[in-house]
């Protein structure tokens, strides 16, 4: 038996210095932020424990598990800049301009905010900016202070493996594994709340998907799970405090699935690779989602609050051969993964809805729904093969590899992404795999 074993002590934390915007032609007069701190501390202790066992004694089959807990980054994203003051000061705007005189240059005074039509006078027309805080602090979600310090705050996730690997006959042997990653504190699941409103303040209500031989069972099933915010909820304004899910009730997002993998190292030069991997992700933040209706992604329109994506299967392979006294390498790779999750947005208008809700859309005109429950759809397989021939040219103690690789030598066309607008043509390609690449490389060792 082989045991491995090890604890690790993280601690992270951001600040942020005096920061100066300007001055410069759009910025007259220079803004100031003032030092501050973001993340005041995470500590962590991660343990890591594997082992490996000679289950017969005779090296042929060994029994291997490993369970650990890992941090996620401590990068410039996510919370560790969300605190930042100059993150609420609008640097980038934009407005609709016409060139009247074809000059191709904006004929308007760009640091008056206010329309302006020159036109008459041989000048452009340069609308309003689309954002009238340019230059300026604006309103921005805070952060709790519960979620900036302490331990066990910090995004991480826990694996655990075991695997049983068998030696079928010299240099090739098999391996089957089952495998778990979970995520307590998943980097994005933070609820962003409207502290001015309550749950109370939202109204929840149905919709009925379009009636349609594509969508699961042939649609017309009702999505409950929608909210609409209510004359006086609307009235209490915005006032957004970024808080940890648990704080809202029980959260859980985690993976599993199984691993079969079989490898040969033959004693031609031959060697063989390949397996699958087939496995699941299950994400539920349904009492989230109750009491802050507005705080999980998607927002108000996403009803999808459980996502059980179905078991999917990933197959790879591999296999490369060293002709003899040639040197040269024969190889190839080949994969086939599932195709995308498929999306289906329709728009709903007042008389839509109004059965359900009880009274007419508050703030907007409808409501767009994905009618299809996240990872139960899917696009086509995408399949790709590469090929590789290479020489090895040996000169002293120096060996030399010259390749030509053909990337997608099948030239397969697979649709790598879909429209998720729902319509007659549904569902469209928006990216398909068409490209065949020939790359030349050379690789030296000495």
């Amino acid at each position: 038996m082989t045991l491995q074993g090890a604890l690790r002590f993280d601690r992270a934390w951001s600040s942020f210095p005096e920061q100066i915007i300007g001055p410069d032609v759009w910025v007259p007069t220079a803004i100031v932020v003032p030092a501050g701190a973001g993340v005041e501390g995470y500590n962590d202790i991660s343990p890591r424990v594997g082992v490996a066992y000679d289950l017969f004694g005779n090296g042929k089959t060994s029994l291997k598990g490993n369970i650990g807990k890992y941090m996620h980054p401590a990068s410039n994203a996510g919370r560790f800049v969300n605190a930042n003051p100059s993150e609420r000061i609008t640097t980038i705007v934009g407005r609709t301009w016409a060139d009247g005189n074809g000059n191709y240059n904006p004929d308007c005074n760009l640091l008056d905010f206010s329309r302006q039509d020159n036109r008459a006078a041989g000048g452009d027309l340069c609308d309003a900016p689309l954002d009238q805080t340019f230059g300026q602090a604006r309103p921005a979600t805070s952060l709790d202070p519960s979620i900036l310090s302490g331990w066990g705050v910090r995004a991480h996730d826990w694996q655990f493996g075991v695997s049983v690997q068998q030696e079928l006959a010299p240099r090739v042997s098999v391996e089957v594994g089952y495998y778990r990653r979970w995520w307590p504190i998943y980097d994005g699941t933070d609820v962003t709340d409207n502290i001015l409103v309550a749950s109370s303040d939202y109204t929840p209500f149905s919709i009925t998907a379009p009636s349609d031989s594509r969508l699961p069972n042939g649609g017309g099933y009702v999505i409950p799970g929608l909210y609409n915010i209510t004359a006086a909820g609307a009235a209490a304004g915005t006032e957004n405090v970024q808080r940890a899910a648990t704080d809202f009730g029980s959260y859980s997002r985690y993976w599993d699935g199984f691993d079969i993998t079989a490898q040969a190292r033959l004693r031609n030069g031959v060697t063989l690779q390949g397996g699958t991997s087939t496995g699941r992700t299950v994400e539920d933040s349904c009492e989230t989602r109750v009491a802050v209706p507005e705080g999980r992604p998607g927002g108000l329109t996403n009803p999808w609050c459980r996502q059980a994506e179905r078991m999917r299967t990933m197959f790879k392979g591999l296999a490369s051969y060293v002709i003899p006294r040639v040197d040269v390498q024969v190889a190839g790779t080949f994969s086939s993964r599932p195709g995308v999750s498929l999306a289906a947005n329709v728009v709903y208008n007042n008389a839509a809805v109004l059965g359900s809700l009880g009274r007419p859309l508050t703030g907007v005109p409808n409501v767009t729904v994905n009618v299809i429950e996240p990872n139960t759809v899917f696009g086509d397989r995408i399949d790709q093969l590469d090929l590789r021939i290479g020489k090895l040219i040996r000169m002293g103690r120096t060996r030399t590899a010259l390749n030509v690789d053909i990337v997608n030598a099948l030239n397969s066309n697979d649709n790598l992404a879909y429209s998720s607008t729902f319509s007659a043509s549904w569902p469209v390609p928006t990216q398909v795999l068409t490209a065949r690449l020939f790359r030349l490389s050379a690789q030296v060792d000495f």
